[in-house]
């Protein structure tokens, strides 16, 4: 089961932006992306480039993954691994004749133990093999040295990089010491002459770099004496570096007062045949395009107000037209937006034209040099791949006369219930299904009972005007093959609205040991639960979410859960801030209290299984922690019957879990309460989880056996060796007692496992793990692995 954590996310659209596949990636605890290109020696694949990190804060490599036309990975890389290197997140790959180049940021550690930022470079093979890696320090800064390299291109002569470097104005540094660079290097990344274009007026950086036909273009941002005047700057040089034109772009907003127009990390290329520059960045809050020539003349400009920020991303399209994207804000959510334009940046929905305008403030270019440090570092790595479903909602057409309506879908039983606000006026509003027409619908509301599986419904809002096209929206569930009657368990999840990659996780987990799992949006399934499998303990597993989204059960959800309690069903919770919720029935029922509700900067790298002394042992089951570590609430148990389950294995010994069994005491439920999530466990989450079953259920007659009799004969012996390699390394049937054929008792069956017996059998190495040489049990080494017949009565 792949473990869930932050993941770098690879999106194929068709030419009508509809989502073709969309994965998630991988590589360590937090994958980030940052750009993603056609492969050179394919073009039907793609290379996606990013960071990723261990830990929280900068990352701690560079990975590259390149994957096939349908963003299967055939190779992944991590680069530049270092306790001393930590890079930042705005990284550029670029195609070269053969192979990639590769340009950002990282944080290094001087020899006088401070942090100096400075740009690389990273040259790999079509295959991923490194060529060179150099990170370049900037001669002639002294104190805190801060440069970045944003974009790079190879040329004729080797590779030419752009970004900001420490202001080496002569009269001495600009306010906030910072001044765009262009720096050329040859083909192995050796330093051949640099140049810093000093703004007197401000701060600026180069953000995106463009080779034009007698040199460069540049386009940055820059920062004038008011702190939150951000503006664009736009510059032109030769191609030995020297100035051509500089232009500082502004839109005056609040009676002249301050400025805001930005670039971030916008893209800037040249349009053909004429050279014009054509750049994406934002004006306030929107996005937008705009189109210079090669003096730096305005020739149009254009924003668009449904992608919300700035416009991170454009192509040229081979039809003359534009496709930009860019991130957008809905609430608390940050999505992603894209938009297709004509040649004249018309999309025909959400736009305005608008002439920003600019001046020339007083530029020096001064001589600037680098000092290059090798870097030698390359890790061959196995991604985790995740396939995403995100929900698309057109937003305009080129053609839609109205807006779209958004919708929403809720699970009921085994019904969808579609709603929609406000009513549409003046249209007809149509109903479809995964894409086949459903119904046509006056109202804002429609109850679908469409059988089990993944669905996707859209609102059509069809103008009668025919020259319009229909405005689209759209919403995405699961919907289960069960009710709740015959169901083993139900999973609520309050943290998040959908279903999401964890909730379907949990689901096949439970599956693969027998359980039948149903989701719900409230507690409502609790009542009827289990209903027809009365000898099968019924579990509600409960998510509220971790700091600041937690969700804090109300008084009759406690009740609710109470009497399920109550009704022998038994209970999984996990929350940041579980035990400091309100008290609720609950409280008097799940055996644990808060000694403290955690630091809002806390971290848990990992948790520590434990024995609970009360029936439930989680030794097995320590693993790393990829969630939030924030606010966390440190738990203990309390009462007879309850006992700790994890702790944080960060040092400092909080109890994360604890497990509360009611039994002990004449009561009938169980209970487990961890302020960890099942999302951020990196461990074995299919093997958690069916510990978890076995230590919520009442205790059975488990299974014996003999450790390390792997083949069932009732001997322990050397065939026993050899039928655990037979296991692991032919397609035979399992054996008949999987439990057994592992050896060291660490809940895995693997090759240490053949290695204990053959050590012990020939080289009187250390025995098995108990119960060896006598039958015995272990139930949760049993609910992980399974035991169908063994050579004990």
């Amino acid at each position: 089961m792949p473990p869930i954590g932050r993941s770098a996310c690879l999106t194929k659209l068709d030419n009508n932006g509809a989502v073709v596949w969309n994965n998630a990636y991988s590589v360590l605890d937090v994958t980030r992306g940052a750009a993603v290109r056609r492969a050179t020696d394919d073009p039907t694949g793609y290379v996606l480039v990013g960071t990723t990190e261990t830990t929280l804060g900068f990352a701690s490599s560079i990975y590259v993954i390149r994957t096939d036309g349908a963003g299967a990975p055939l190779w992944t890389f991590t680069y530049g691994t270092d306790s001393a290197h930590n890079f930042m997140d705005k990284v550029e790959i670029k195609n070269c004749d053969t192979g990639y180049i590769v340009t950002g940021t990282v944080m290094v550690e001087s020899g006088l133990g401070v942090p100096e930022i400075a740009g690389f470079l990273l040259r790999i093979d079509d295959a991923g093999a490194l060529q060179w890696m150099r990170i370049y320090s900037q001669v002639g800064v002294t104190g805190f040295a801060d440069g970045a390299f944003k974009d790079v291109h190879q040329n004729s002569v080797g590779f030419v990089v752009t970004g900001h470097g420490v202001s080496q104005f002569p009269s001495g540094p600009t306010q906030n010491a910072r001044d765009t660079i262009l720096f050329q290097t040859d083909t192995l990344g050796m330093p051949l002459w640099g140049k810093q274009y000093a703004n007197l007026e401000g701060n600026n950086s180069g953000e995106s770099l463009a080779i034009t036909a007698d040199g460069y273009a540049i386009v940055g941002g820059h920062l004038p004496p008011l702190i939150d005047n951000y503006t664009t700057e736009l510059l032109s040089t030769d191609s030995t570096g020297n100035l051509n034109w500089y232009r500082r772009i502004f839109t005056v907003q609040d009676g002249g007062s301050h400025y805001q127009s930005n670039v971030a990390n916008g893209t800037l290329r040249v349009l053909p045949p004429n050279d014009e520059l054509v750049f994406v960045g934002g004006t306030g809050p929107d996005s937008a395009l705009l189109r210079y020539d090669f003096t730096g003349t305005l020739q149009s400009a254009q924003s668009y107000d449904n992608i919300g920020q700035f416009g991170a991303s454009f192509l040229i399209e081979p039809s003359g037209g534009f496709t930009l994207t860019g991130p957008s804000s809905n609430g608390l959510n940050r999505d992603y937006s894209v938009i297709r334009t004509d040649a004249n940046f018309l999309s025909g929905c959400h736009e305005g034209p608008f002439s920003p305008p600019s001046d020339t403030p007083p530029i020096e270019v001064v001589d600037i040099e680098y000092t290059p440090i090798n870097v030698d570092v390359a890790l061959d790595r196995t991604p985790v791949v995740t396939p995403l479903v995100w929900i698309e909602t057109v937003l305009c057409q080129s053609s839609i006369c109205v807006d779209p309506a958004p919708i929403i879908c809720t699970l009921t039983a085994l019904d969808v219930v579609i709603t929609w606000d406000p009513a549409p006026v003046g249209v007809v509003v149509e109903l479809w299904r995964d894409g086949v027409l459903l119904a046509f619908v006056p109202d804002t509301t429609y109850t679908d009972t469409p059988g089990p599986g993944a669905h996707t419904y859209e609102l059509h809002l069809v103008d009668p005007n025919p020259d319009c096209d229909p405005a689209i929206s759209s919403c995405s569930l699961l919907v289960p093959s069960i009710i709740s009657a015959t169901a083993t368990d139900v999973l609520v999840d309050f943290a998040r609205p959908t279903i999401d990659e964890i909730d379907v996780c949990i689901a096949d987990a439970l599956e693969s040991v027998g359980r039948s799992p149903i989701t719900g949006l409230d507690l409502s399934s609790l009542t009827d639960l289990g209903a027809a499998q009365p000898d099968v303990t019924p579990i509600a597993w409960l998510q509220l979410g971790e700091f600041p989204a937690q969700h804090a059960l109300t008084q009759a959800e406690g009740d609710q859960l109470a009497q399920f309690l109550s009704s022998g069903g038994s209970l999984y919770i996990e929350g940041a801030d579980v035990a400091f919720d309100p008290p609720t029935a609950l409280s008097s029922m799940d055996g644990v209290v808060g000694v403290d509700d955690g630091d809002v900067f806390g971290q848990v790298p990992g948790v520590v299984g434990l024995d609970s002394g009360v029936g439930f042992d989680a030794t097995a089951f320590s693993a790393s922690y990829r969630g939030s570590g924030r606010s966390i609430d440190h738990l203990s148990p309390d009462g007879a019957g309850a006992g700790a389950l994890f702790e944080n294995g960060g040092g400092e010994g909080q109890t994360t879990a604890v497990f509360y069994d009611a039994t002990v005491t004449g009561g009938t439920h169980r209970v487990l309460t961890s302020s960890t999530s099942l999302e951020g466990y990196d461990g074995d989450t299919g093997g958690w989880i069916a510990g978890i079953v076995v230590g919520l259920s009442p205790p059975t007659a488990e299974p014996q056996f003999v450790r390390g009799e792997c083949n069932g004969d009732g001997l322990y012996d050397i065939a026993d060796g050899i039928y655990t390699l037979s296991l692991l390394f032919t397609s035979g049937p399992d054996g008949p007692c999987q439990v057994a054929c592992d050896a060291n008792g660490d809940a895995l069956i693997d090759l240490a496992d053949a290695i204990t017996t053959f050590s012990y059998l020939l080289l009187s190495g250390t025995p098995p793990a108990a119960p060896f040489p006598n039958c015995g049990g272990d139930s949760t080494g049993v609910a992980v692995l399974g035991c169908a017949v063994s050579g004990c009565p």
